[in-house]
């Protein structure tokens, strides 16, 4: 039975691939052989299968079809569809590979440096349903600007990176092995353009961020964090809870499995897995929904326990039955707000200077891989809704930090979300659609650690 481990062939090709595909990018060696036959004579290999289990279609961009076999090989315009138990491995000319699992289907849009007549400098893949994992090579390297992915719902650009993708038309999914990736909805700013979609509704997700998946649902306004579990794996895509590390052999990700419950009563996310506290039969006190043509609220997921000062936030399925839009979270909470009948962010003022009415913050330490409470206070939210900029500080305490602070200014789009775009901090998070509402998350590097947070304002 074939394994895929950290010897492999495919995501550590043979030196004598990688040195052909390098000489292949930098113009010293001429562009692969062609294909045979009057109709392919002008469409160059780009790759090539390395390895096949079960049934694996090629769709051509002219229509036609044929069953892949070990050695096949791939040009642009090609539609890859795998069927149960299908698995196919792809070998670029530049070193690049792409492994896809059962039931997907992905085509290769572009994959060219300008090498080809009349080709487009650039690499664009297209997941329609499925997972890939995909490794950039040395064309990808040389211009990460110009790689991009899609997915029904997603634009995803690269830093340089390993990362799998599992995709439909209802979920987006992606996570990182080595490097970074940008994540972003794939909306008019987005479509038709390539790399990556850089705007206030994109988020990175890097190799730092251990036991996070990016995950962009239908309906959402932008990606949100949550925690990591096998997108190589066949599940359901709930997190893991497991008690130690595992790892899928085909990847070599590890997942995180169980952590300790905080000793504090402050955000229980780690930042080293960001799944929270996976606590059995956890209950919170909230029950009751504030007006919910006015609510916006920050709530728990089922798998992090209640504890001490976050009695403002909300349960799962409170935000779930009353049909509540998520924002923006991060693993463990996140913020919901309700649409209405009328879902357009309409600000009720020009400018507003909101109060802080709650907080919860935690110091991570990763010399203990534990979490430490942290106390908020002082809190300053001024938005300028007619230029759309805010302003906001937080005052934070403890006796492992001291004294530090929280400064960030950043921008408010169109949809109701804010994001910093400087200050000392990293915010994000918006308003309900009268705006008589915030709240957003927070994280601060400090000598010590990293403090993460959550607030939520009114006025």
């Amino acid at each position: 039975m074939f394994t895929l481990d950290h010897r492999s062939q495919l995501f550590y090709p043979s030196r004598l691939a990688m040195t052909l595909g390098l000489l292949v990018a930098l113009g010293l060696m001429p562009q692969p052989l062609y294909a045979t036959g009057a109709d392919k004579a002008s469409q160059a290999i780009i790759g090539n299968v390395t390895f096949l289990i079960g049934s694996v279609k090629l769709k051509a961009a002219s229509g036609a079809e044929e069953q892949l076999s070990k050695g096949s090989s791939i040009r642009v315009g090609d539609q890859l569809i795998t069927q149960e138990g299908g698995h196919a491995h792809i070998l670029f000319v530049d070193g690049a590979r792409i492994s896809l699992r059962p039931l997907s289907r992905l085509t290769i849009e572009n994959y060219s440096q300008g090498l080809a007549k009349n080709g487009e400098k650039a690499i664009r893949f297209r997941l329609d349903e499925g997972v890939v994992r995909s490794m950039t090579g040395a064309w990808g390297e040389a211009m990460r600007e110009r790689f991009r992915l899609n997915t029904p719902l997603a634009a995803i650009g690269i830093k340089g990176t390993d990362f799998v993708v599992k995709a439909d038309t209802h979920r987006t999914l992606a996570s990182v092995v080595t490097g970074a990736i940008i994540m972003a909805p794939m909306d008019a700013q987005c479509r038709g353009t390539l790399g990556a979609c850089n705007n206030e509704r994109s988020l990175v997700l890097s190799d730092s961020m251990r036991g996070q998946l990016l995950e962009l649902q239908k309906g959402q306004v932008a990606p949100v964090f949550i925690p990591a579990f096998d997108l190589m794996s066949r599940n359901d895509g709930s997190p893991v809870r497991k008690t130690a590390l595992t790892s899928d052999k085909d990847t070599g990700i590890k997942v995180e499995g169980v952590v300790s419950k905080s000793e504090s009563g402050a955000v229980n996310a780690d930042p080293a897995t960001l799944n929270s506290t996976l606590g059995a039969g956890a209950v919170s006190t909230a029950t009751n929904i504030v007006n919910t043509k006015e609510a916006l609220m920050w709530i728990r997921y089922p798998w992090v326990q209640s504890s001490a000062g976050d009695d403002f936030v909300k349960t799962f399925e409170i935000a779930k039955n009353a049909g509540l839009q998520v924002l923006i979270g991060n693993g463990g909470y996140a913020l919901y707000r309700d649409a209405g009948a009328n879902p357009v962010f309409s600000p009720n003022t020009t400018s507003a200077n909101f109060q802080l009415t709650h907080a919860l913050a935690s110091l991570y330490s990763p010399l203990t891989f534990s979490n430490h409470p942290v106390d908020v206070s002082g809190g300053i939210l001024e938005v300028n809704f007619a230029n759309s900029t805010f302003n906001t500080s937080l005052n934070l305490s403890s006796s492992r930090i001291g004294q530090a602070d929280v400064v960030a200014q950043g921008i408010v789009a169109s949809n109701g979300t804010l994001a910093s775009r400087s200050g000392n901090a990293v915010v994000a998070g918006g308003f309900n659609y009268n705006a008589t509402r915030a709240g957003y998350q927070f994280d601060k590097v400090v000598p010590q650690g990293t403090i993460y947070g959550i607030t939520l304002w009114g006025r």
